[in-house]
């Protein structure tokens, strides 16, 4: 229920050439999780550059769109797999 509403009732108010303008938005400016993950890892990402020396990248820093999550068109969406993506992420914590 992304729109607050079931996809029956969001297919009666859009056509699907404003569903796939409202996708290609997305793709540009992306929402919710996803947005928040791109805005963490910035930020952690300028910590880190200030901190230690080394090359990280954004990449480094990004919890669901990390190589492993490529498979599933880059994101990681199975709650187990996040687990498990984090706990090696950051050392077993």
């Amino acid at each position: 229920m992304l729109w607050g509403c079931t996809v029956k009732e969001a297919q009666a108010r859009i056509n699907a050439r404003e569903y796939a303008e409202w996708v290609a938005f997305y793709r540009l400016e992306p929402w919710g999780t996803e947005a928040m993950d791109i805005l963490f890892a910035a930020f952690t990402l300028r910590v880190v550059s200030a901190l230690a020396k080394g090359k990280s990248t954004m990449d480094d820093f990004l919890v669901f769109f990390g190589d492993e999550a490529g498979k599933s068109g880059g994101k990681i969406t199975d709650p187990e797999a996040q687990k498990r993506y984090l706990a090696k992420r950051f050392g077993g914590i």
